[in-house]
């Protein structure tokens, strides 16, 4: 998932990949000094579908809210492995639908005090 300029909603802490059971996740951690909010980004981030148990666990450990489970799976299933190894690119592209319990992005501060209903 992507914040609003583009950049990753990953901040390579490695929580996913350090609680999945299929050992799925691999992710690179880079550093940008001038990105005081969010100086760790992913310069490589890689789950292999072919292997993925669909646990959820993944999401449950992520504290940005980064990755997400659901229905609309990017391409798959697929008629090789190869292709259901997905990149860092793949994931940036596909965006499936936020989670109404948690907005995302973010709104302005502005409105923040108004009612859903407003």
């Amino acid at each position: 998932v992507q914040r609003a300029d583009g950049s990753p909603q990953c901040v390579a802490c490695n929580m996913r990949a350090t609680v999945c059971p299929a050992k799925v996740i691999e992710i690179e951690a880079g550093f940008d000094p001038d990105d005081a909010a969010h100086p760790k980004h992913p310069v490589r981030f890689e789950i292999d579908y072919s292997r993925c148990v669909f646990c959820g666990l993944c999401v449950e450990a992520c504290p940005e809210d980064a990755i997400r489970m659901a229905k609309e799976v990017p391409d798959l299933p697929a008629h090789d492995r190869w292709s259901m190894w997905l990149g860092k690119e793949e994931l940036l592209e596909w965006q499936p639908q936020g989670d109404v319990a948690k907005p995302y992005p973010v709104r302005p501060a502005a409105e923040r005090g108004r009612s859903p209903d407003a």
